[in-house]
């Protein structure tokens, strides 16, 4: 369905030659992205504007990813490969299983789909008071209660 951006709409929004954008791509991307975004048509008009062009930009970068993918229609998704002595190990943010996203979408197309606002974890008072609080001296490891450094003595 090309009801959030069409081919020239998305070379111009990230700068490339519409022609690098072909028909199977473009259908490819948006049905990719689609699948990710968990909206339907009948949802755009509840869709913010900030949301719509986050949107746009993801379906603009992965139809731009799939120029250089070749493969992409027939990829199996791997936990982890080795070859030369040489290991490979895919798995998602949380530390376990398979990152669906990371092997068939492009790195911008993920990181625009994250920044949705129905995405998003939402934050309780207490975390907003520890994240306040945590980041009052950002360049001090030590008062970041959320990482693992430590001073070194």
């Amino acid at each position: 369905m090309a009801w959030f951006i069409n081919k020239a709409e998305a070379a111009a929004l990230i700068s490339v030659d519409p022609s690098t954008i072909t028909d199977a791509n473009y259908a490819m991307a948006i049905s990719a992205v689609e699948a990710f975004i968990n909206r339907e048509v009948e949802d755009i008009p509840s869709i913010d504007t900030r949301d719509f062009r986050r949107i746009k930009k993801a379906m603009a970068w992965q139809m731009l990813f799939l120029a250089d993918q070749p493969d992409y229609g027939y990829r199996t998704l791997i936990e982890s490969a080795s070859a030369d002595g040489q290991q490979f190990t895919m798995v998602n943010a949380a530390g376990g299983g398979v990152d669906i996203a990371a092997q068939m979408l492009h790195p911008l197309t993920i990181r625009y789909l994250r920044n949705l606002s129905w995405k998003r974890n939402p934050v309780t008072e207490d975390q907003a008071a520890l994240l306040a609080q945590a980041y009052r001296n950002f360049l001090n490891e030590s008062s970041d209660s959320y990482t693992r450094w430590e001073k070194l003595s």
